[in-house]
């Protein structure tokens, strides 16, 4: 019970001072696709401590057959250190393709997804390795491929 509070505690002081913290920079790489969203906010702890948080963007590009390469924004420095060992789910959704999914893949890494063209909703959750990567805030967003 104490160290849920602490975590807890702990969680509310990093929530708060998040704002300064980036994992990339804000927005897509230049050729990527125009991405309207909320990022996604978390926290790193080490035992009972929080020891960092993040702020998290998602960058799209296009892929062969109408599908999107997902990504993180995430810098050099973030993948050595507090996203290392976690990865990232995405549910998406185009109505207009009829088409819709989910996947997990490591927060350095990439996938395809199946998107079709037409306006692709999203959202996004960081998943730690053990107990040491929490989402506090989803991101969320949408863009159009």
């Amino acid at each position: 019970m104490l160290r849920r509070m602490s975590l807890l505690a702990g969680t509310a002081l990093a929530a708060g001072t998040i704002a300064g913290l980036t994992v990339g920079s804000a927005g897509a790489a230049p050729q990527g696709l125009a991405i309207q969203q909320a990022p996604n906010i978390g926290i790193t702890v080490s035992g009972s401590q929080v020891t960092g948080g993040f702020s998290a963007l998602l960058q799209a590009l296009p892929a062969a057959d109408q599908a999107t390469t997902v990504s993180l924004d995430t810098t050099k420095k973030a993948c050595a250190t507090n996203l290392r060992d976690a990865r990232v789910a995405i549910s998406w959704r185009n109505p207009s393709a009829g088409k819709a999914g989910s996947k997990v893949f490591p927060a350095c890494g990439q996938a395809t997804l199946a998107t079709g063209p037409g306006r692709v909703s999203f959202t996004t959750t960081v998943l730690g390795k053990g107990d040491r990567t929490f989402t506090v805030t989803p991101g969320s967003g949408s863009f159009l491929r």
